[in-house]
């Protein structure tokens, strides 16, 4: 029961926002892009909760944080195609799987939860979920490419988190798309 306090606690204070909004990329002001249209409500992580409880570092953590039948997922949405991602982004998608998982440990520690026995009964799951390729090319070779594999150096967090997907968005709604159950 130790989520649900955090999770009363985190309505309180405003944390939570539509998936529209946690998965825009506004990078180009004039043409922002939401990766996921839906008004359901999650905790915007990469938002108010690390920017309440790191206020003066600047950590950077993954969009969405949800807990679900004692799995706890942190989802990273990335406008970008699994090529540009590898060019452009990995240190920054590195540095995003690192830092969550501190902001998780020092959340259970604020809140005065035991680590010991959240381990116990919570996994952490990573998911990252980016951009189908545009060309013929791409989408060959992500087609051709072992399913399961994790991309972006991300693949050196696997003792942190009891999985890891990297995954592209197509894909994952076609395989998982926990949004439709989530509430």
């Amino acid at each position: 029961m130790a989520t649900l306090s955090i999770t009363r606690d985190f309505i309180k204070k405003g944390y939570f926002d539509t998936l529209s909004h946690i998965s825009l990329d506004d990078s180009d002001e004039n043409k922002p892009i939401s990766f996921f249209h839906s008004q359901k409500r999650y905790i915007n992580f990469d938002g108010k909760v690390i920017k309440t409880l790191f206020k003066e570092k600047e950590l950077k953590g993954c969009d969405l944080l949800v807990c679900k039948d004692n799995s706890l997922y942190l989802m990273e949405f990335k406008n970008s195609t699994r090529r540009q991602l590898n060019k452009n982004q990995k240190p920054a998608l590195k540095q995003k799987a690192s830092e969550s998982w501190m902001i998780i440990i020092k959340l259970l520690l604020d809140y005065k939860i035991s680590l010991d026995e959240f381990f116990k009964k919570y996994q952490v799951i990573l998911i990252v979920i980016y951009r189908t390729s545009d060309n013929s090319k791409g989408k060959i070779h992500e087609h051709l490419e072992k399913k399961g594999d994790i991309h972006f150096g991300l693949e050196r967090y696997q003792d942190f988190y009891e999985e890891i997907i990297t995954i592209d968005k197509e894909t994952y709604l076609k395989k998982h798309n926990y949004f439709e159950d989530w509430q």
